[in-house]
């Protein structure tokens, strides 16, 4: 394993990722050229078509962001879309680091949060890797490198890592005789990740 001296980039299938990001920068440029156009011409069921598209396309950048590549340092981690530094982190500023594993209904998967000390609010949590958490999955090239690097850096700069399990919780709600569904799933500290 590395020492961390020098920056590890750990990112996603470039052929997909790029894909979106062309798809996100077509429809995005269609709708800055009908919107105008649009109210000029009062065209109520034009503007009503043009939502959904809107819609799509916020959700297109939200999956776009989720796989940004993720840049380990010395003083920073940071994600990059499209080799552009969407959201940086120094250490000192790391809350903590959340391993979350989620089901997505046909199996369970883990979720990494690299989250600062200060909250930026609701509207940054849905553009992970931009304003909010910076968040990676188990499906990143090299996550057992990855892991390696923000583990040391976790040590020397005492940030927290935590689990936040819930195949663990649904397992022993299923062996409880009376079972509560809408249980508090609990942190549970660990050495590394």
């Amino acid at each position: 394993m590395s020492d961390g001296s020098v920056p590890s980039l750990h990112n996603y299938g470039v052929l997909l990722t790029t894909v979106m990001a062309g798809v996100v920068t077509g429809f995005s440029i269609l709708i800055v050229y009908l919107l105008p156009l649009l109210i000029s011409e009062r065209s109520v069921l034009g503007l009503a078509l043009l939502i959904p598209v809107a819609l799509f396309v916020a959700l297109l950048l939200k999956a776009l962001l989720s796989r940004a590549a993720i840049n380990v340092g010395v003083d920073e981690v940071a994600a990059k879309v499209c080799g552009i530094k969407t959201r940086r982190i120094p250490w000192h500023q790391v809350g903590k680091v959340k391993k979350v594993r989620v089901t997505n209904g046909y199996q369970y998967v883990d979720i990494y949060h690299i989250v600062p000390r200060q909250d930026r609010g609701r509207a940054c949590e849905f553009f992970v890797n931009f304003c909010g958490d910076i968040v990676f999955t188990q499906d990143i090239s090299n996550l057992r490198g990855l892991l390696d690097h923000i583990n040391v850096f976790a040590q020397q700069f005492q940030v927290p890592l935590v689990v936040f399990d819930t195949e663990a919780a649904a397992a022993k709600i299923r062996n409880e005789k009376t079972p509560r569904y809408w249980q508090k799933i609990e942190e549970i500290p660990v050495a590394e990740l």
